[in-house]
């Protein structure tokens, strides 16, 4: 092992560190490695699917001209973004709910304003 695979190594327990190593920028976070030499390694999970549902990714995986992996990963990448959409909406429309009766206030005094400057 080189000395630099060595360091890697050894700074895998540290989170969120910025390395160099043989010239590239390496981000270590959580004690994973992230991205060395461009690539993102990853971890492995079994997956079991309906046989219709996999015949239908790989089919629209070939049409798309990339693996069934990046396919499925690309679906489970946009169901996450939707899902996190939804909870940040639902978030956001909470938090309107419990400050509507002061928005509503305010509201009336500033139509109040405008229809009587003077007062």
């Amino acid at each position: 092992m080189t000395r630099g695979a060595a360091f890697l190594l050894s700074s895998l327990v540290r989170p969120r560190w910025w390395i160099a190593s043989l010239g590239r920028l390496v981000h270590i976070s959580r004690g994973y490695l992230i991205e060395i030499f461009g690539a993102k390694l990853m971890e492995s999970i079994s997956l079991k699917l309906p046989e219709s549902l996999l015949e239908t990714s790989d089919r629209c995986a070939r049409a798309l001209g990339i693996p069934r992996a990046e396919y499925i990963r690309r679906a489970i990448e946009r169901m996450n973004r939707e899902a996190e959409a939804r909870a940040r909406a639902e978030r956001m429309a909470r938090a309107s709910r419990k400050v509507r009766k002061e928005s509503m206030r305010v509201n009336a005094e500033f139509a109040a304003i405008e229809r009587d400057p003077d007062a």
